[in-house]
């Protein structure tokens, strides 16, 4: 297959993509990307890639094309001509490229905005368009200033629905997606198909076992207001006058600095560090510190009902987990074994929990053994990428057919 996949994100930022590229890749497969320039973690665009260098690599086998892109930097106004420019950027590229494929492979994060070179691509040659939708729209925004203006949210929705519309097939990450897309986008279930969010396996033979007499929660990843940090603190607060834990939140986000006041405010500081953002290679060094690893999101809307990927880095790496989140992300934690999970919201289930935790940790210490079990068998790199490959080589065959018929 010849496959272009289009999303704003790719190496030397870390999405599941570049997986999922170099896979295809090593399956024999022509992989092209059409990406954006870096600049997703710092905010602006890597001095490597300024002024028209590195514009077309080709790394692990896979062919890499960067259009233009300003910086996101840290506010709202630059973040969104930050989408836009990617947007138009390579929206011009997929117009006048003479590149020929077989399938238009969506990757879609945020902002849904990224899909629409895709869009162009797949009209232009007339060759199906797949999408693996990792982010909802306009649904995410409901976590984004942006959303709370109902004019914006309201031109998103039907930006939204018409871009998906275009998709000849939809992957989601949650199940929990199908009733959105069916009732609001108005997509036909035939359409859609299930197929999860994969993590590293190389966790999988790592020891992370170490005891430094107390109970460490750690949390990874984004520090938002999805993530329910409140949550987490107000548990630490009810659960203050035990001894013998430690809460760390290992990340950046846009709630951090309210997060790091309410510890202030709230005379947490000796329970409750803030580590910052840290490179994907430094994180085995934060699951030998973590005792359990820590989910939250907020209820109240879809996105509170998926599986944060996370959930499946702390499987892989066995560390038991402790969540408060609904829908298949609670589900997935509950029937692995792999911890506990309660309701999202719900403080006192989860300060008891935190509680049970730091009383009586020997009873979880099976949960290692059946979180990584459950990630062998639905969470590898290997299942994951099957089931897209088999997507794509299913649309193509499809469009085949339809062609000759309609000859």
């Amino acid at each position: 297959m010849k496959i272009l996949l289009v999303c704003q994100h790719y190496y030397p930022e870390h999405f599941q993509n570049q997986d999922i590229c170099e896979q295809l890749v090593q399956d024999g497969h022509d992989v092209t990307v059409l990406t954006g320039l870096p600049n997703y973690e710092e905010g602006v665009v890597r001095k490597e890639y300024r002024k028209g260098k590195l514009r077309k690599e080709k790394i692990n086998g896979v062919r890499v094309f960067r259009t233009f892109e300003i910086g996101r930097r840290k506010n709202i106004f630059w973040r969104v001509l930050n989408y836009c420019s990617y947007m138009l950027s390579a929206s011009f590229w997929a117009v006048r490229s003479k590149y020929k494929f077989d399938i238009v492979f969506s990757y879609q994060l945020s902002p849904i905005l990224m899909m629409v070179p895709a869009v162009i691509m797949s009209k232009k040659q007339q060759i199906p368009l797949y999408v693996y939708c990792c982010d909802l729209w306009p649904e995410s925004m409901k976590a984004m200033p942006l959303g709370k203006n109902p004019l914006l949210f309201n031109f998103m929705y039907w930006v939204s629905r018409w871009l998906y519309g275009c998709a000849d097939a939809i992957s989601v990450q949650s199940k929990s997606f199908f009733p959105y897309f069916e009732e609001v986008h108005q997509i036909p279930a035939k359409k859609l198909s299930f197929i999860p969010h994969m993590a590293s396996s190389e966790y999988l033979v790592m020891d992370f076992r170490q005891d430094n007499g107390l109970i460490d929660f750690v949390f990874l990843g984004n520090i938002g207001t999805a993530q329910d940090i409140n949550l987490i603190i107000n548990a630490t607060e009810k659960n203050k006058e035990m001894t013998g834990f430690c809460v760390h939140f290992v990340g950046d986000g846009s709630f951090l600095l309210q997060a790091q006041k309410l510890v202030r405010l709230k005379g947490l500081e000796k329970l409750i560090i803030f580590h910052g953002r840290k490179s994907i290679e430094c994180m085995p060094d934060y699951y030998k510190l973590a005792d359990v690893c820590l989910v939250t999101l907020k209820t109240g809307s879809i996105i509170s009902r998926t599986i944060p990927s996370k959930v499946q880095g702390y499987m892989a790496a066995g560390i038991p987990i402790l969540g408060a989140l609904d829908g298949y992300g609670a589900d997935v934690i509950n029937e692995s074994g792999a911890g506990v999970c309660v309701a999202a919201g719900n403080l006192e289930a989860f300060s008891q929990r935190m509680r049970d935790f730091i009383l009586h940790y020997e009873n979880y210490k099976d949960c290692s053994i059946k979180a990584r079990n459950y990630f062998r068998n639905n969470f590898t790199k290997r299942i994951v990428v099957d089931a897209i490959e088999a997507k794509l080589q299913k649309l193509i065959e499809d469009k085949r057919g339809q062609n000759e018929n309609d000859a």
